[in-house]
């Protein structure tokens, strides 16, 4: 089961909308920002930058906002997992301006209809996996060290 950490008036209402449109099996932990539990060490265990909101997944692997989305959008690719991404940089640059499934930043009604719509057509769904299949290489490691070393590289005097 996941266990989704969140606070109200914080990003964590996009997830949380779409656990429950997905009809996810999970735990929902109210947090308090304005009293501080995003800096209690037992948070701090799970998120270590103390943001809210942080997502254990069954294989504990904890997708906290800003420093693991790239890496849960990778490996959604990988495997073959269509993504719904909201239209925001990072995420252009990893899926590429044309994949079907942004959502305005912020934008919760357009988030839920996009994973009913993942959901229940399965044109949709084939087009979102299609789309991932295309970029599948970049997120492979070898290239993703060829790309970090170039940037290093170009850095390098």
């Amino acid at each position: 089961m996941m266990k989704l950490f969140h606070a109200w008036g914080s990003c964590s209402l996009a997830s949380l909308i779409a656990l429950e449109e997905a009809g996810a099996d999970y735990e929902l932990v109210i947090m308090s920002t304005k009293t501080g539990d995003q800096r209690r060490p037992e948070y701090l265990a799970v998120n270590p930058k103390g943001r809210v909101p942080a997502l254990i997944t069954p294989q504990s692997v904890p997708a906290a906002r800003h420093a693991s989305i790239p890496n849960v959008i990778c490996e959604a690719a990988r495997i073959g997992t269509p993504v719904i991404a909201s239209r925001m940089s990072g995420n252009l640059g990893m899926l590429g301006r044309d994949y079907p499934a942004y959502y305005p930043v912020a934008d919760h009604a357009a988030l839920a209809r996009l994973l009913a719509q993942a959901k229940h057509d399965a044109a949709f769904y084939r087009r979102l996996q299609k789309a991932l299949r295309a970029r599948r290489a970049l997120f492979a490691p070898a290239a993703e060290r060829r790309a970090l070393l170039g940037v290093v590289r170009e850095l390098l005097p």
